[in-house]
């Protein structure tokens, strides 16, 4: 997810990033004042500074600051027309310049990522190619994570003919089972909800296995109802993969967490994927394993984001 930081103390007068603040596709943080070193320190965020409330003064030293940093991307937000030649702005580094006539329009985000590219922050080698491992991840911090709901379909005649011990004994072996293939892939039950729940992976670059291990439970979905749950009965089950960025809590205390990558992974898991069906957000699908590509096809879009959906034999 591209990340964005806004320094402003009047945000509700920039209807430019009305878009981008709606978008899953970045992630948009309002800042009153700027914290140089902080800011200095987030490699990779791209860094808007509106000089609308600054002194010309002030908004020199703040230009000349971003100035000096070498990876660090910068726009500025000039709603007064502060500035009297903004190409001048590019020749120190900036990689935009929001002015008067654009500050009370909604930018579109091919407009945004025209300047995100401008000045591509090439990260350093060794940062690309570390991954995320449960050993680094700290309570209150936010982390990207690969986010999978799993949820086993109750079927209705269950609920009307068997007692609510047998639907627990259903569900205390689905989640025994889908620990034992998640745990060696990094994965760990974050949070419940009435007949499943979310699994939180640390993200990595490159391919991951949880796709294809998803993939053997949807095909051997006989075996597995045969072996593992001996209930008699074929079992439905559904999985929904995204890719996102959240705080991360330890479980049970996660009550008051606010997570736009939580909210999606649960609707896309509860509302919109159907029994037996695996699906996979955009941002997901581009961590699909080598030679299964064509195991996935187009099935439309939800809150924004392009989905796919596993293909199933005939």
């Amino acid at each position: 997810m591209k990340r964005l930081v806004l320094i402003t103390r009047q945000q509700e007068t920039l209807r430019c990033f009305d878009i981008v603040n709606r978008s899953r596709s970045f992630e948009l943080e309002i800042r009153e004042t700027p914290d140089w070193k902080k800011l200095i320190a987030e490699n990779g965020s791209m860094v808007y500074l509106d000089i609308g409330s600054m002194s010309p003064r002030e908004a020199r030293k703040a230009i000349r600051i971003l100035e000096s940093q070498d990876t660090l991307a910068y726009g500025i937000v000039d709603p007064k027309g502060m500035i009297e030649d903004p190409g001048d702005l590019f020749h120190g580094g900036a990689s935009d310049y929001i002015g008067p006539e654009l500050t009370g329009k909604r930018l579109s985000m091919s407009r945004i990522n025209q300047a995100l590219s401008f000045y591509p922050y090439i990260e350093d080698e060794e940062e690309e190619t570390e991954d995320l491992s449960w050993e680094n991840i700290r309570e209150g911090e936010e982390y990207p994570f690969y986010l999978l709901y799993a949820e086993l379909d109750i079927l209705p005649e269950w609920k009307k003919k068997s007692g609510s011990s047998f639907i627990t004994g259903l569900l205390n072996t689905f989640e025994n089972h889908l620990n034992r293939i998640a745990l060696p892939l990094g994965g760990q039950l974050w949070m419940k909800s009435n007949y499943g729940g979310l699994y939180l992976f640390p993200y990595s670059e490159g391919s991951t296995d949880i796709i294809p291990a998803c993939m053997r439970m949807i095909l051997n979905r006989v075996l597995i109802s045969m072996e593992v749950f001996s209930y008699g009965t074929l079992l439905p089950y559904h999985f929904s993969l995204d890719t996102g960025t959240t705080v991360y809590r330890k479980k049970g205390n996660t009550g008051t967490l606010i997570s736009d990558a939580v909210n999606f992974i649960f609707h896309l898991g509860q509302q919109y994927t159907q029994p037996g069906q695996f699906i996979l957000s955009s941002r997901a699908a581009e961590h699909i394993p080598a030679g299964l590509a064509d195991c996935f096809a187009p099935c439309g879009t939800y809150h924004d984001q392009h989905l796919l959906r596993m293909k199933m034999p005939k």
